[in-house]
């Protein structure tokens, strides 16, 4: 699940989220966007804040995907 798609479902709007996590509803909004990425705490912090429905993996791009599949699926990486 994304973000977006966990804030929409509760009806949460962006400040609400941002006070949640310490930052401004700015950030939130372009995390929800999916402009930017949040920093790890932050990434973390939302893990925790949505009781794991947003996942440190909705955060990574597709390429970075695909190669932790790989790592998965024990593909050697050296």
């Amino acid at each position: 699940m994304t973000l977006r798609e966990w804030m929409d479902e509760r009806g949460l709007g962006h400040a609400q989220v941002g006070k949640a996590l310490g930052v401004p509803r700015q950030t939130v909004h372009l995390w929800w966007q999916g402009k930017r990425r949040p920093q790890l705490f932050h990434a973390l912090a939302m893990v925790e804040l949505t009781q794991g429905a947003v996942p440190l993996e909705s955060w990574l791009s597709q390429h970075d995907k695909l190669v932790l599949a790989g790592i998965r699926a024990g593909h050697d990486v050296a």
